[in-house]
């Protein structure tokens, strides 16, 4: 009987250990602090570094598109010529004339249009690569949301299984003193009380950790916020395996890569190809004033560009015994040149090389649709893997809550302590946090599952 009167004797203090379980869990605690949900968590994401550095990346794609763009438009230079003689007869000479050149690429086969058709193909890798970092930030700021979100858990549950040990301890040493149990009885009672104590603190630890994780990668000040947001199931798709991966080859960056180095490389080919064969001609047209200046234009076949030059002399002549009063005359000029490559090893080495690149890079295609398809299986099974642990974590808060009411029924008939009950009912808490936990581990495979395929849409309003 002096057991269960020095177990009545610790009612309160397994009373106050219910309290402190039951404010830990209950959604009062959020109306202290501030609350931080993780569609708003998400939606703070531009603030990242990593998200700052993804668009930087972009940019600076976009802003080689626009030099090579601007290299194909028009051009326009100008410039100054001038030149002083000395004569043996003593009579100086000076002229000065001011120049300007037009210039524009006109022929498709041009190399500066194909400059810009790969900064084309550039910028949309760059799209890809900036979604992709977007995209694997959501997840890690999803799955450091709700890390933090336990960790508070976990907290509370280490202050309430603090609270039963030391509950637990002096039940053991009022026995000890009473000779119901041995000294190595109260040994493990304290064993089991100090370990408690470092369970909390480093809970504790843990939970200042992940949330620092959460601002600093969110790029935000440091607060008190409540991360109130609960996990539900996602859903899977129906869709076959094989349904899966074939529609991941058709939407994965890394695919679209690929095939993007694959045009690259084909006309890298062509472009060798072209300027090994094609000659190097081109037609000029002139006409020359001798007192109104000269005007030009030519044409290059290899390289595409049309020029049109004019000049204006501003002196002619400051000698002081020039003859005037003669007449200017005009003058027209056509030229044309060309030249074809016979021995041009150059050229074939060019050849040669864009070959070997464009079959290294169709087996590049192949190794990244390969190695697609077995991160989808492998994606695809943790997903199945994840759903089935989710159903045993169902199970296992079930029982625990069972266990709580045939434990809560003992209690009123008398046959176990307070602190029994208490236990029973820390065990449903912590299923409970377990079955949270699995929730999330599902949810996270199901998006890796959506992000191997290429269809993940986790952020708000799409992906930014």
């Amino acid at each position: 009987m002096s057991f269960w009167k020095q177990a009545s004797s610790h009612t309160l203090i397994t009373a106050s250990a219910f309290a402190v379980m039951f404010i830990g869990f209950s959604p009062g605690i959020a109306q202290s602090n501030p609350e931080l949900t993780l569609e708003q968590a998400l939606k703070a994401l531009p603030n990242s570094l990593d998200w700052q550095q993804a668009d930087l990346s972009y940019l600076t794609a976009q802003k080689s598109l626009d030099s090579a763009r601007a290299a194909a438009g028009l051009r326009l230079n100008a410039g100054a010529d001038t030149s002083l003689g000395f004569p043996s007869s003593g009579n100086s000479s000076q002229t000065l004339s001011v120049s300007a050149t037009a210039s524009l690429t006109v022929l498709p086969w041009s190399s500066t249009f194909d400059a810009v058709r790969s900064a084309e193909r550039a910028l949309a890798r760059a799209e890809l690569d900036r979604n992709d970092s977007r995209n694997t930030l959501a997840l890690n700021v999803f799955n450091q949301y709700f890390t933090a979100r336990l960790s508070s858990s976990d907290l509370e549950l280490g202050k309430t299984n603090l609270s039963l040990s030391e509950a637990q301890l002096k039940v053991a040493t009022a026995q000890q003193k009473n000779g119901q149990i041995s000294k190595d009885n109260l040994l493990n009672a304290q064993k089991t009380f100090e370990t408690s104590k470092l369970n909390l603190e480093q809970a504790l630890n843990t939970l200042e950790v992940n949330r620092l994780t959460v601002w600093n990668t969110l790029n935000l000040e440091i607060s008190d916020a409540v991360f109130s947001s609960i996990p539900s199931e996602r859903t899977l798709s129906t869709a076959s395996l094989d349904d899966l991966s074939a529609k991941a080859l058709t939407k994965r960056s890394d695919v679209q890569k690929a095939i993007s180095r694959i045009v690259d490389a084909q006309d890298a080919l062509s472009s060798a190809q072209r300027d090994r064969v094609l000659p190097n001609a081109s037609v000029n047209v002139g006409v020359t004033n001798t007192g109104a200046g000269s005007l030009s234009s030519g044409l290059n076949l290899q390289t595409g560009s049309l020029s049109v030059t004019g000049t204006v002399p501003i002196v002619a002549n400051t000698s002081a015994n020039t003859t005037t009063g003669s007449s200017a005359a005009s003058n027209l000029t056509v030229s044309a040149s060309i030249s074809f490559p016979i021995i041009a090893p150059s050229g074939d080495g060019k050849i040669s090389s864009a070959e070997t690149a464009l079959e290294s890079a169709k087996k590049t295609l192949e190794q990244t649709k390969q190695s697609a398809k077995l991160d989808i299986r492998q994606k695809y099974n943790d997903a199945k893997l994840t759903l089935a642990k989710l159903n045993l974590a169902k199970t296992t808060s079930a029982n625990a809550k069972s266990g709580f009411e045939t434990a809560k029924a003992r209690f009123e008939a008398g046959l176990n302590t307070p602190n029994d009950l208490e236990q029973s009912r820390i065990a449903v808490l912590q299923a409970e946090r377990d079955f949270e936990q699995a929730v999330v581990n599902q949810v996270l495979a199901a998006y890796r599952l959506e992000n191997a395929i290429g269809t993940l849409n986790i952020l708000p309003g799409g992906n930014l």
